[in-house]
């Protein structure tokens, strides 16, 4: 990851106007984002992580700047998945940055010989999973529930494509939500609705520097080939606006199944007719008479029910929604999960 920006520190005074009103302009969006997602509250700690990127030293930045009259206390949060060289120079560049803000800092490197990628997962994937359990020892230690992400606009628009081109859903369409739990985190995104370009210009303007990673330049990855092939094609041939329109998508698509989601939170005991030891009987009638979308809402919310890391993908539903045809009907699904259909009951039972 080699490093950007200038090495010269800011003198005070010598910041030109365009880049004042360029920082006034993102700071009033960002709390507008803040405000329209509930993302904080005044006086709360907060864990900013930060990988050393621009898109994470921009958001400390930021959020800095913020701070003071949002009253929140900041964190810095860095995990090094050690899956390439060099990036150790990463955790002591943030160190430092935590350092001259004089933020708590919370760092810590994965070693290369302790890398073990967890059944069924890409070495992407494992790494994501092992940064989230950092992330979470760091909560649990410090009591601070709410970590901060630099996920922005182009990174919404490329993950709403990537998931329409490998086939998905309203959740998938949903792409990367501003507000999120995840356990007993809570992920908030304030930079979820400026450009790429707006978030360098920023650093340039300001001469803040950042550490760039040779990665995001490799079409091995299908996001790459997204953001540096597909969206530039797109914008030149097709809408030159293409990563808001592809960001309201995702917003609309939010609001829909967050209504959903409300109807299933107030609907399930109505369908429940027994919950003991791991299994639960659902009212086989009642279900079937749902339209499919409810039917596939109401069980992905019951298999949750009987165990949290469960869910349900589109490839299961599309047999279990062949399987509901049938007087009887039995499917396995992960994390040892059994569907059985009787004539007059629907069960899902824990089988280990």
């Amino acid at each position: 990851m080699a490093e950007q920006g200038t090495h010269k520190p800011c003198v005070r005074g010598s910041i030109p106007l365009a880049a004042k009103f360029l920082m006034e302009n993102l700071l009033s969006r960002i709390e507008s984002t803040i405000q329209k997602h509930s993302m904080v509250t005044p006086g709360e700690r907060i864990l900013v992580a930060c990988s050393g990127g621009a898109d994470s030293i921009a958001l400390f930045h930021l959020l800095g700047k913020l701070a003071p009259r949002l009253k929140l206390r900041l964190n810095l949060l860095h995990f090094d998945h050690a899956l390439r060289k060099g990036s150790e120079k990463d955790l002591e560049f943030v160190r430092m940055i935590a350092r001259k803000a004089k933020a708590p800092f919370y760092g810590k490197r994965r070693k290369a010989n302790q890398v073990v990628f967890q059944k069924g997962l890409s070495p992407e994937e494992s790494a994501r999973e092992s940064r989230y359990q950092f992330f979470e020892a760091v909560a649990k230690k410090t009591r601070i529930r709410k970590i901060a992400l630099g996920h922005h606009l182009d990174d919404q628009a490329e993950t709403v494509l990537m998931r329409m081109i490998q086939g998905t859903g309203l959740r998938g369409l949903q792409g990367i939500r501003p507000v999120m739990k995840r356990g007993r985190l809570t992920l908030i995104r304030p930079l979820i609705e400026l450009s790429r370009k707006e978030i360098r210009e920023f650093l340039k303007e300001r001469k803040i520097r950042y550490r760039e990673d040779e990665t995001n330049r490799s079409q091995r990855f299908l996001r790459n080939r997204i953001r540096h092939l597909l969206i530039p094609l797109l914008e030149e041939e097709f809408n030159p606006q293409i990563r808001e329109a592809l960001g309201r998508l995702a917003e609309t698509v939010t609001q829909e199944s967050a209504g959903l989601d409300d109807w299933i939170k107030n609907a399930w005991k109505k369908y429940l007719r027994s919950r003991r030891n791991g299994t639960v009987w659902l009212d086989r009638e009642a279900i079937l008479l749902l339209p499919a979308m409810l039917q596939f809402r109401l069980l992905d919310y019951f298999l949750h029910l009987v165990d949290p890391r469960s869910g349900l993908d589109y490839e299961a539903w599309g047999r279990i929604e062949e399987g509901l045809r049938k007087r009887r009907f039995r499917i396995s699904l992960p994390r040892s999960l059994d569907l059985l259909l009787t004539p007059k009951k629907l069960t899902i039972k824990k089988t280990g």
